[in-house]
């Protein structure tokens, strides 16, 4: 499961990119539609970044049936992006907790009921929302979806017109009606979960953005007062530090890029809400991002190949397998079918008269060992002329002999030497006659010297040890 899921993550980062620039090339259409309806089209591009994921892991190719430790690569990129998840979610819990402490030790506005009612109609919203206030905040801001809240800073309340502070209430209010808080949550756990790109980042910064523009909107249309509102927000600003991350404010946002749309809205007729482009937009975008992806996701695929001009038909026939098993347990194709190659020739029923069988030649006692300590249920020997199996087991045990080496050598080249070694003569006597204790048979340096020489030909055009 930890292969798939590293795969899909991987193919994220392509992905990703892939979304963002379709996103960006959009950005002149987008500029032309409502703010609501941008912030729609944003959100639902943001959204499709899990979806993408959702998608590869849906598409990881199964039924090979064959379990065991996934490759050290897979566990690294899985187990990382897992700490990374619990990192971000504690933030975000923490978060939460900083608002929940918020509701329970502001201090209740009764006076300023009756007004929020009266906005709240204004506004065509439905709901009760309460209003308290607290020092622990510098700007105003609205917490909780399912109990909306307004929290003001202590004392602005008196200290602020009461024009101005309607046009402020009013914009927390718009937040309510627009489900914000809800949304916003879910904003929050697609970045949680996709916090490594920074795409979902931009993104996400595009639709907070928006979702402030649609409010100030909303505000301007409802009261007509855009003036007063502009001075009020800017007035806010000075007094502004960072919201908190859960809470939604009406000092987000860039204050000059609001102000200019805030004038604007108001100095020209309010245009139609065109939900039909938003939707044909999202649309497009959501198709182009998927084609580029899985575009992008084919030319991968079709670049993990064995690539090697001189290779034999009868070892290139089992390409498909050797990739599989190749990707799965973390070996170079190219040195995985070079085995093949110098083992059987690419012939999936050999057996040689010590009894190793199969396209890598496997002893049936070393086929037991790998099959105990993968934990595999269902061996057997007669297993070991299924190419997939066969493949699978080789290509494990290839992986463990080049783990064995790797750290202890200077160069690619000596790990693939020493790792031949140990799967031809067993990793206990590749083992002493590297640590100079004994010498290799005669038969392994052969075998080493074969797979050294076709591993350092694999891309030219010919291989010397081969005649055609």
């Amino acid at each position: 499961m930890s292969v798939t899921l590293a795969r899909a993550l991987l193919a994220f980062l392509v992905q990703g990119a892939l979304l963002g620039l379709v996103v960006l090339g959009a950005r002149p259409w987008l500029r032309r539609l409502e703010a609501s309806a941008r912030f729609a089209v944003l959100f639902a591009a943001l959204l499709s970044a899990p979806v993408l994921v959702v998608l590869s892991l849906l598409r990881a190719p199964g039924g090979v049936g064959i379990p065991g430790p996934p490759p050290r690569w897979a566990d690294l990129v899985a187990h990382g992006w897992l700490l990374g998840v619990c990192l971000s979610g504690l933030r975000t819990t923490l978060g939460l907790r900083g608002l929940h402490r918020l509701r329970a030790t502001g201090l209740p506005l009764r006076s300023l009921h009756g007004r929020i009612a009266a906005l709240s109609a204004r506004l065509g919203l439905g709901r009760v929302v309460s209003i308290v206030e607290s020092p622990a905040v510098a700007s105003p801001m609205v917490i909780g979806w399912w109990r909306p809240m307004i929290v003001l800073p202590l004392g602005l309340a008196t200290g602020m017109p009461a024009d101005w502070l309607d046009t402020i209430l009013a914009h927390e209010l718009a937040h309510v009606r627009r489900h914000d808080l809800a949304l916003r949550l879910l904003q929050r756990a697609v970045e949680n979960l996709l916090f490594f790109h920074p795409v979902v980042w931009w993104l996400s910064a595009q639709i907070d953005h928006a979702r402030e523009e649609a409010c100030d909107d909303l505000v301007v249309d409802r009261l007509n007062a855009p003036l007063l509102y502009a001075r009020a927000i800017t007035e806010l600003e000075a007094m502004r530090t960072a919201p908190a991350a859960l809470a939604a404010g009406a000092t987000e946002g860039h204050l000059m890029t609001r102000i200019r749309h805030i004038v604007q809205r108001s100095q020209s007729p309010r245009p139609s809400h065109r939900w039909w482009q938003a939707l044909v937009l999202a649309t497009t975008m959501s198709v182009t991002g998927y084609a580029l992806a899985h575009a992008a996701e084919s030319a991968a695929e079709t670049a993990a190949s064995v690539d090697i001009a001189w290779m034999p038909e009868s070892v290139v026939d089992f390409e498909p397998e050797i990739i599989a098993a190749a990707e799965r347990h973390g070996v170079d194709p190219d040195l995985l079918a070079i085995v093949v190659l110098v083992e059987s020739r690419g012939n999936p029923t050999a057996k040689s008269p010590r009894g190793a069988r199969g396209l890598m030649q496997l002893m049936p006692e070393t086929s037991d060992q790998i099959a105990r300590a993968r934990g595999l249920e269902g061996h057997d020997h007669d297993r070991l002329d299924d190419p997939t199996y066969n493949l699978d087991l080789g290509a494990w045990y290839l992986a463990r002999q080049l783990d064995r080496f790797s750290d202890d050598v200077d160069s690619e080249e000596d790990a693939v030497l020493w790792a031949a070694a140990a799967y031809n003569g067993g990793p206990t006597s590749a083992t002493k006659a590297f640590e100079g204790k004994s010498e290799l048979s005669e038969e392994t340096a052969r075998y080493q010297e074969v797979v050294g020489t076709m591993w350092s030909e694999r891309h030219a055009e010919r291989s010397s040890l081969l005649k055609r």
